[in-house]
């Protein structure tokens, strides 16, 4: 972990705490960030992963959108890639970019997330958990804030998952 000095800028958090880590580590990373964090007088603490894109405005936003009693957690929308079987046309393997966005569900033999796919634009949707966060705390998202997400070269946004969509609902009713 690698505390750099001051950003300055109005609106942004006091210290940049960098940290660096493979997959397979990324729970252990944020925690001992997040244990760092707690140690700083900070207001608020952003997570940017190395694969994500954001717009100049997304940090000021993000802070509008949260409230340290009603909205500790904010998040943008962001998508991510999910491996869902073989194309037998193709043989290939077929992907499926998703909104990452999840609700706790419970039945009787299960319990767990469970991705939200129907969500209403440039709205607050109070969700179980993102891509980095679920935790006995409020959780939030903008959806109107939305950074791109690079996956094996393809950037995955709001506009990519809509096409699929499209796509996958006009194949099936074609069918």
């Amino acid at each position: 972990m690698r505390p750099s000095s001051p950003a300055g800028a109005h609106g942004t958090p006091p210290q940049v705490i960098a940290k660096r880590c493979g997959s397979g580590d990324l729970v252990g990373a944020r925690n001992e960030v997040v244990g760092y964090f707690l140690e700083l007088d900070a207001e608020w603490l952003w997570w940017v992963d190395a694969d994500m894109g954001f717009g100049p405005e997304t940090l000021s936003r993000l802070i509008a959108t949260a409230d340290k009693k009603t909205r500790p957690i904010v998040g943008a929308l962001c998508f991510g890639l999910r491996e869902f079987g073989e194309d037998p046309e193709t043989q290939a393997l077929d992907f499926r970019c998703f909104p990452t966005l999840y609700a706790w569900t419970e039945t009787d033999d299960d319990a767990g997330f469970a991705t939200i796919t129907e969500y209403p634009s440039d709205s607050i949707v109070s969700v179980g958990a993102t891509d980095a966060a679920g935790c006995d705390l409020p959780v939030h998202v903008d959806t109107g804030i939305s950074p791109s997400h690079q996956k094996g070269g393809v950037h995955l946004t709001e506009s990519l998952w809509d096409e699929k969509e499209l796509v996958r609902n006009l194949t099936a009713a074609q069918q």
